[in-house]
Formats: structure tokens, sequence, C-alpha cells
């Protein structure tokens, strides 16, 4: 065989190799057969979508080029509360997420039968005091002296906002001036906490991700317990509005800003986007989360009768829950307490006292309130429920609700029973 049938032969064996089969292969179809080899990588076995793929990295699927969309986490450290905290689905963990343990979390420093994250306590009542001063050595047993003072507030507290946080009730901002005091209540006493970034009120505080989140305006702050940064800026005029947390994202409903009455955004801690169109013009009303949907309570608008209109959103539409049994709901207080939506106060006067809760199917009659409440905050904090502040003189007020009746005096001191 010739050096060049061999060297033909070479190549159609080549060819064959790289497309398979048994043809045969003549010199002048081997210059086409050579540029029909497929190249490079065969994709189209491959069964990735974007949302496999890390957001900003690329990857070639059936031919196609494709963008990712997973987002990344950066490191984060998680201190426990009082609340669950939840990293949610379908992320990548490009740091890692650190769940805070304290050295003293153990049986010796808690109270005896008090179970705390899995370390029931063994800590008796025996401790060096004075009694009848008289020294005591020996484990006794005490009880608490009822209402030994009354609470009031460090401020005239009137259109601010209250959370819970890290176990502590938190007061921020209001239309007093200067309108950027925020404290703290252990229990006890009022703490000075921090002073706000802006002149904050007539807006809305939550907690989100362990940090408190003040919305007001266009602007959007955040507090992570030592200092404020800006969070983002609010995508419309949030002004008299609601805000809530639901399925892990900040969701802020209405406005009295014209034009903005019925927006409803939510906030994935990133980016904001549209949620739905409120079933009616809400604002100077009250939000909560209720049985797995966001409530919202009735307005100063009275635009369709929103005074005492009552509506559901359960993640996708809204629908009628109920009508409030108020003939005017607006700048009163909402809390969830005892499987119940409770709603407190109004500007209307005939109803300013009234205190109502709504089981999921009716309402009924709860207790009077102790003073005429509107523009003040409602949480529940230690099984309470707190009413703080608002627009009745004088400004500073503080009552708790146990379940049957009212009261602002704080316990104090001990008095020995064994």
């Amino acid at each position: 065989m010739s050096t060049l049938t061999n060297t033909f032969s070479l190549i159609a064996n080549a060819i064959r190799q790289k497309v398979g089969g048994s043809n045969t292969y003549t010199p002048a179809q081997m210059p086409q057969a050579i540029l029909d080899i497929p190249t490079g990588t065969d994709t189209s076995d491959a069964t990735a979508v974007a949302g496999d793929i890390l957001s900003g990295k690329t990857a070639y699927v059936n031919g196609v080029k494709l963008t990712g969309s997973i987002t990344s986490k950066a490191a984060q450290t998680y201190i426990p509360g009082t609340t669950d905290q939840t990293i949610a689905s379908g992320q990548y963990l490009s740091g890692t997420q650190t769940i805070a343990g304290d050295a003293d979390l153990i049986a010796s420093n808690i109270k005896k039968d008090v179970n705390i994250f899995g370390v029931t306590g063994t800590m008796s009542a025996g401790i060096e005091c004075l009694i009848d001063g008289i020294e005591q050595t020996e484990d006794v047993s005490f009880e608490t002296v009822e209402n030994i003072f009354e609470d009031t507030l460090p401020y005239e507290f009137i259109n601010g906002s209250a959370v819970i946080y890290n176990d502590e009730i938190h007061i921020l901002g209001g239309q007093t001036s200067p309108y950027t005091q925020h404290y703290k209540w252990d229990g006890g006493s009022w703490i000075l906490v921090s002073t706000l970034p802006f002149n904050f009120y007539k807006a809305s505080a939550v907690v989100f991700n362990n940090e408190i989140h003040i919305l007001s305006s266009t602007n959007h702050y955040k507090w992570n317990g030592s200092s404020w940064s800006s969070a983002s800026t609010l995508p419309y005029n949030f002004y008299f509005g609601s805000a809530v947390v639901f399925n892990n994202e900040i969701h802020i409903l209405g406005s009295e800003t014209s034009g903005c009455y019925t927006k409803h955004y939510k906030w994935n801690g990133s980016s904001w986007s549209s949620a739905s169109t409120l079933p009616y013009n809400f604002y100077r009303g009250t939000a909560v989360v209720y049985n797995n949907a966001i409530h919202i309570l009735g307005s100063r608008n009275n635009s369709s009768s929103a005074y005492n209109k009552h509506y559901k959103w359960n993640g996708s539409s809204w629908s009628s829950a109920s009508t409030v049994p108020f003939e005017t709901f607006y700048e009163g207080t909402a809390v969830v307490y005892n499987n119940a939506i409770h709603i407190l106060g109004t500007s209307y006067s005939d109803d300013s006292k009234k205190h109502y809760k709504w089981s999921g199917s009716s309402w009924s009659s709860a207790s009077t309130l102790p003073y005429s409440y509107n523009d003040g905050s409602s949480i529940v904090y230690n099984d309470e429920i707190h009413i703080l502040g608002g627009s009745t003189s004088p400004r500073t007020q503080h009552y708790k609700w146990s379940g049957s009746s009212w009261n602002n005096k704080i316990k104090s001191g001990y008095k020995r029973i064994s």
C-alpha cells in the first residue's frame, strides 16, 4: 500500500472513531466529513435550570446559555430570643451560619423547673437577704409583694411604635419633639437605648431577622442591637399605614398619601415588590397576622364604609373577614392574644375605651380600657396585653391586661412565705 493510500486510510479511521459507524470515505469526501464532526461538549442531556445555578454564574444546557438565580447568604450569627428564627429555603449558604451559644446557659443559672432550650433549671430561692431586718442564709420561699408603684413612660408617646426585641419592650419615636427617642423596658424600668436616625412618627416598626426595622415616608432603617443603618428606600410614601412580617417578608400596607391608599408591597430582605392592591382605602387603621393571613381592620377613610371593614389576605387574594363592632375604628390598635385578634380603642370618642376580641368567627367584648385610648401602641409581652401612650393626657400612660383586668402597677420586692 502506498504511503498516500495509507494516510487516507488512517484519516478515514479517525473520522469513524469520531462519528461512529463503518462508512467508507473517498479522499474527496473527507474534508466535508471532517467539517461535520461535532466539536465542544455535548450538552443535550443536561438537566440543570436557572434555579440550580448560583446567581451571576452561567452554564450551557442543551446548547442554551443559562444565568443562575440562586441567591447567596453571607455569614450571619443568630442570637436566640423568644421567637423562632428561620433561614429561608432556596439559598446558597456562602458563609457560616452560627447559632450563638452562651456559657451561662446552665441549670444552676435558671429558676428551678423552668426549661430554657432544653436545660431545666435547678436554682432555688435560697439567697442571702434580710427579712424583717434579720439576715437569712437558709433556703426560703418568697412571693412578690403586690403593686408597689405605677409605671409611666419616659416621654409623651403618641403616634410612635412599639415592638418586642430581645425580650424587652422598645418604644420608638412619636409625635413629641425631638421625635427620635428610643427606650426599652425590662419589666421594671425604662432605659435610653439610642437616637433614631430620622424623625420617626406616624409610621411603623417591626422586628425582622433579629433586627428592629423602622419605616416612615421613604425611609427604612434597621437596628442590630448596637447601631442603626439604612436598609432600603421604601417604594412609595408610607405614612400612617401599617407594617407586619408575614412569610418571612416585611409587608407595608396603605398610606395617608394620596394615590397610595391601596398600595401593598413586600420586602424579602433585599428588594421591594408589589404584593397586592388593598380592597379598600386603608390608612390610620391597623394590621396584624393571624392564622396565616394578614388582617387589616378599619380606616380613617370612610369611602365604602371603610371605618369598620375587616379583610384578610392569604398570600394571594383578599376576602372579607368580618365587620368591626365599633361604629368607627381608626387610630386604635390591634394585637393577637390567646389565639384571638384584640382591637383596642379608636379616635371616635364613644368607642375610645372599647376592647373587643375576634375568635375567627365572631366578635365579643373583652374589657373596658382604663383610659380613652387612640394614637398609642399595643403589644403582647409576658403573656399580657400592654397599651402605651396615646393622645389622651397624660400621654405617658402604660397599662397591661392579664386577661381579666387592667393595671399600671409594677410588682417589686419580696416577702417570706415559708
